[in-house]
């Protein structure tokens, strides 16, 4: 695990975005949820942030965070907290703070 991390570290790529799809085509995407996951969640039509890490010869995965009413979900790709405690903190080191 620590090589994982390692690599993780230093050669890691990041992409951060929002899946337009879930607003623009919701019964769509509503339908493609359902095959993958098994159900829909309710907030389908909002937009998630999704946050996407890959590691060459290692592998790679996506956290998408969405929020519904005053709960927010993880689809964590059973990527357990600590894992995903790290993939931000690696992207954090990695980000250029804005006001810092």
């Amino acid at each position: 695990m620590k090589k994982l991390f390692n690599k993780l570290k230093n050669d890691a790529r990041f992409s951060l975005g929002t899946d337009i799809r879930c607003q623009t085509k919701p019964k769509i995407m509503a339908k493609e949820y359902k095959k993958v996951y098994g159900f829909v969640p309710k907030t389908i039509i909002y937009s998630p942030v999704t946050i996407e890490w890959s590691v060459k010869d290692i592998g790679f995965g996506t956290i998408t965070f969405w929020q519904d009413k005053d709960k927010i979900y993880c689809d964590n790709e059973m990527m357990d907290k600590a894992f995903i405690l790290k993939v931000f903190s690696i992207l954090l080191d990695k980000a250029v703070l804005i006001n810092d």
